[in-house]
């Protein structure tokens, strides 16, 4: 009888201990904040297309900010935003102990993701400059015909009659956008300097275009790279090449009232 009760004592205590790390882990108040976060997107119908949605919204309000803030330079814009972009994500690799320079063997394409994510921006904010910014919104949304194109070549993904469909009435759009004069004639009411500029809008809208497609399939692989170290490494990109850019493009204008900082950040 004594062997039995001595027996047992070390299982009773073992499951009985507080100590034990899964218990720890258990007990942990910021479990129940992680699961409650994991869950929302199994709990939120058409989580995935409301998040597109407000992405959609919140890039749109943005783009207007740049229309509304004409005596800043377009390219000082996006560096400012992206300073403010820097640091939580900065804090959030750092507090998850994320690998700071990305995943080995994915390194090549977080750098082409960071470069052609800047050429993408800092062309269309200068768009916004040049022509309406829903003719500008409107070209540079014809992305996703090019990010076929692009899958199909690097990705090795295949075209469908659908991809074929949209692309084309795409393309269509985009031409009803350009008016080109052969097509739409000469509108007397624009002066050959508003029209040159209108080209060069135009243009940089398309390039816009290009440069995010090419970033969506740099993205693409890096599915298994955490976001805050893209987006941090993004944020330091945008910095670094708007600087080197806006010397030759514009100069530097210090926002001095509150209104203007407010719309920056």
């Amino acid at each position: 009888m004594n062997d039995i009760t001595k027996s047992s004592d070390p299982v009773i205590n073992v499951e009985a201990s507080d100590d034990s790390p899964e218990n720890a882990v258990n007990s942990s108040p910021l479990n129940p904040i992680h699961r409650f976060i994991a869950a929302i997107p199994e709990r939120v119908p058409a989580f995935g297309i409301l998040c597109a949605l407000l992405g959609v919204t919140m890039f749109s309000v943005a783009s207007l900010i740049v229309k509304l803030l004409k005596h800043l330079p377009a390219v000082e814009i996006l560096i400012f935003r992206c300073v403010f972009q820097f640091i939580p994500y900065f804090i959030i690799t750092i507090a998850k102990r994320y690998s700071f320079f990305g995943l080995p063997g994915s390194r090549l394409d977080l750098f082409l993701r960071c470069v052609s994510g800047t050429a993408s921006l800092v062309t269309l904010y200068m768009a916004f400059r040049l022509m309406p910014l829903s003719d500008a919104m409107t070209l540079y949304m014809s992305s996703p015909v090019f990010v076929t194109i692009f899958a199909y070549f690097i990705l090795k993904e295949r075209i469908t009659v659908v991809h074929v469909t949209t692309g084309t009435i795409t393309i269509i759009g985009v031409f009803i956008i350009c008016r080109p004069e052969f097509l739409f004639g000469h509108n007397n009411h624009h002066h050959k300097h508003h029209y040159e500029h209108r080209l060069i809008g135009i243009a940089l809208s398309i390039g816009a275009a290009i440069t995010s497609a090419y970033s969506l399939i740099n993205l693409r692989k890096l599915k298994l790279t955490p976001v805050p170290v893209i987006v941090m490494w993004y944020s330091i990109a945008v910095v670094v090449i708007g600087n080197c850019v806006l010397p030759f493009l514009d100069r530097w204008v210090l926002p001095r009232d509150l209104y203007t900082w407010s719309l920056l950040v």
